[in-house]
């Protein structure tokens, strides 16, 4: 176990190490745990372990995110109280618990692609606590719908590197690069930015129920690669050199 006291935090999945800008607030951490390379964080700096949610930061088809009263590198994700008899009837036929989805997706990605997504902390039987991105300065990271055009050559180099690897390990995440909200620029310094992914659910039909397509390898493939062109069509601009 090691207590978090700096800023910047190194986290370590398997041989690969990720560093996430935290708040200096007393953070526990290890990397044991039933699971290969889990990372489990507690929570030290409230007496009772009882997470507050504060202002809404966004949100989703089905969820919304808050900002964690005492806590600004975690934020938390709800489902929304205003869901409509539809939504709740895909939840529950397709998609019974969309944290729990999303909570296991991030503990069973391949290590070498953990450091791109922002860590699942804690679940509960309605919330999911996640790691909230924050820059090198201590200011909390924005989605890159928020730059406009982003020219910045090292972060790009990263999305190429995330791409190749969800080639490698057959993830389509269809919902990862669309509209830029689901990628943060994250700035680990003034130079380096890199791209971390805080939105990881949808990677097939259950999430498209009316696209039996996607049961095939094949056409995930072609359906995230036309949302990724479009991705690369509003937000790249030609790096510095």
């Amino acid at each position: 176990m090691h207590v978090l006291r700096n800023r910047k935090t190194t986290i370590i999945f398997g041989q690969k190490q990720s560093s996430f800008f935290l708040p200096p607030c007393g953070y526990f951490f290890d990397t044991g745990g039933r699971e290969k390379n889990m990372v489990t964080f507690v929570i030290l700096n409230n007496e009772k372990n009882i997470l507050k949610p504060e202002k809404k930061i966004g949100e989703g088809h089905f969820r919304e995110c808050f900002a964690v009263e005492g806590e600004p590198g975690l934020c938390i994700k709800k489902l929304k109280p205003t869901l409509s008899f539809w939504q709740r009837l895909q939840l529950f036929l397709l998609r019974r618990n969309i944290n729990r989805e999303e909570y296991n997706v991030y503990y069973r990605l391949p290590s070498e692609l953990k450091p791109y997504f922002n860590p699942a902390v804690s679940i509960s039987s309605d919330s999911l606590i996640v790691v909230r991105p924050m820059d090198y300065d201590g200011s909390h990271s924005r989605p890159v719908s928020d730059y406009g055009k982003v020219s910045n050559r090292i972060f790009w180099e990263e999305v190429e590197h995330i791409v190749s690897l969800f080639e490698k390990h057959n993830f389509w995440f269809l919902d990862a690069f669309q509209l830029g909200t689901n990628v943060f620029v994250q700035r680990l310094s003034e130079e380096q930015w890199r791209p971390v992914i805080i939105d990881y659910k949808r990677q097939g039909w259950r999430s498209y129920p009316m696209q039996l397509n996607l049961l095939m390898h094949s056409e995930k493939r072609k359906k995230f690669y036309r949302k990724y062109r479009r991705f690369l069509t509003l937000f790249k601009d030609n790096p510095a050199k």
